[in-house]
């Protein structure tokens, strides 16, 4: 390969590169999704797409997310049976010892995915079933993942 070809793939690359880091963190900034219900995934809740079928999860995606005042979690599921899926979501939540940031609670047909978590606690599970988690990054000073209850 002669030199010219080089440095044009070199350059092709580092595009890519810096392009596909830019997508990444482009997410805007929201203050926590709370969702107590199938009625709450909503797009003030920060719902891009779906229906909540399982070939058609609610998505969740691309926020940049953390609580607000005394809020303990930056993203609260609980009592739900409608699929959702939280991808590419940027979550902090490091001011609240007694919060995460994500608790999924009482649900059903959930998936994490493609998402960093940098908060005290990271990911709750409780007495849930169907919750998945993949290519995901926790950085935590407390507990990475908690799963706790008969369902989970």
């Amino acid at each position: 390969m002669n030199v010219l070809k080089k440095r044009a793939l070199t350059l092709s690359i580092l595009l890519v590169a810096v392009l596909g880091l830019s997508l990444v963190s482009a997410g805007e900034s929201r203050g926590p999704i709370v969702i107590l219900g199938d009625s709450g995934f909503t797009e003030a809740n920060g719902v891009v797409s779906g229906s909540g079928s399982e070939d058609d999860p609610y998505v969740i995606s691309g926020w940049e997310v953390a609580p607000v005042g005394d809020e303990p979690y930056a993203v609260h599921i609980e009592n739900t049976s409608a699929y959702f899926m939280l991808r590419a979501l940027d979550v902090s939540n490091e001011n609240n010892l007694d919060g995460a940031g994500i608790r999924i609670a009482f649900s059903q047909g959930g998936r994490i995915e493609a998402c960093t978590i940098t908060a005290t606690n990271g990911v709750q599970i409780i007495s849930s079933t169907g919750i998945e988690m993949a290519e995901t990054f926790i950085y935590t000073n407390g507990i990475g993942l908690r799963v706790l209850g008969d369902k989970a």
